[in-house]
């Protein structure tokens, strides 16, 4: 019985190559990142009434920009999402947004390098941003909290975090606008 694709198995090498399943679409799975369902609550309780905003969503890691887009769906926002920041400056570039999620650490220009880009445009200069952390504590932690907290209207927020944490952060920026 003779196949048209060829087999794993390398006879020059002894070795048997196990076949990779192609990647798949990365799944929002709620019970990964939220608490326990008891203590569930939307990334939306805390955006002002009737507050439907857009978001965009800024991170190289698909998995975890598909988790976001998930959660601030669910709570209602309207959502734009880029890998990279070339592609976030295309996005804000293209409507007006309400806020934006970025991570801090990206492979060609963090985050913190996004938010100030954007805030040269002049469309974007108040635009709210939550940057995504997973920097260690120590002095390089401490004068990353230090630029951002000499950013007007930005917040950072520690991965992993909830859906209420999102929200909590973007309902405290999109409240003081």
């Amino acid at each position: 019985m003779s196949s048209d694709r060829p087999s794993p198995y390398d006879s020059r090498t002894d070795v048997y190559e196990i076949p990779r399943p192609a990647p798949a679409v990365p799944r929002f799975d709620r019970r990964r990142m939220d608490d326990p369902p008891m203590a569930r609550s939307r990334a939306g309780d805390s955006w002002p009434e009737g507050c439907a905003p857009r978001i965009l969503v800024v991170d190289d890691n698909a998995e975890v920009l598909g988790m976001i887009v998930a959660m601030l769906e669910e709570a209602g926002a309207r959502t734009a999402s880029a890998m990279q920041f070339d592609e976030a400056m295309h996005e804000l570039a293209s409507g007006p947004f309400d806020a934006m999620v970025t991570d801090l650490v990206m492979p060609e220009r963090s985050g913190l390098d996004l938010v100030r880009a954007a805030r040269l445009v002049t469309d974007l200069r108040e635009l709210p941003a939550v940057v995504m952390c997973t920097l260690p504590r120590g002095a390089l932690r401490d004068r990353t909290s230090a630029q951002i907290a000499r950013l007007p209207a930005v917040e950072m927020l520690d991965k992993p975090f909830t859906s209420a944490q999102l929200g909590a952060a973007l309902g405290r920026l999109l409240t003081s606008r």
